[in-house]
């Protein structure tokens, strides 16, 4: 359920206004997406919640399965540590990333 005051519409993967992805972090400093009960580098059971920041890099995909147009593009979001979370990514209208442009991840629905 979706709420304007920033509540967690699904408490373990984001938040909304302002959309906010949501993981773990132990006392170590290892970071997990989605959230964990315990760390899946060190395996300690004191995690905590931490936001996550919504940028990354992208890579554009030639091929892909019969019925998917392609080119089309993906961003591989690096998060704290080893996370990196894969989305599809949607252009501006007349917008074509560049290796490097750092990309951000906003909610919406995605087009066939």
């Amino acid at each position: 359920m979706s709420s304007s005051n920033g509540a967690a519409l699904m408490p373990d993967l984001f938040t909304t206004e302002p959309f906010t992805l949501v993981g773990t972090q132990c006392e170590s400093g290892h970071s997990s997406f989605p959230t964990r009960d315990f760390c899946p580098v060190c395996y300690s059971t004191d995690v905590q919640p931490i936001e996550l920041p919504p940028s990354g890099t992208f890579t554009t995909v030639h091929q892909a399965p019969l019925g998917v147009t392609v080119p089309y593009h993906l961003a591989f979001v690096r998060l704290p540590g080893p996370v990196v979370l894969l989305s599809r990514l949607q252009l501006a209208t007349g917008g074509e990333p560049q290796i490097g442009d750092e990309v951000h991840i906003v909610p919406s629905r995605m087009r066939g």
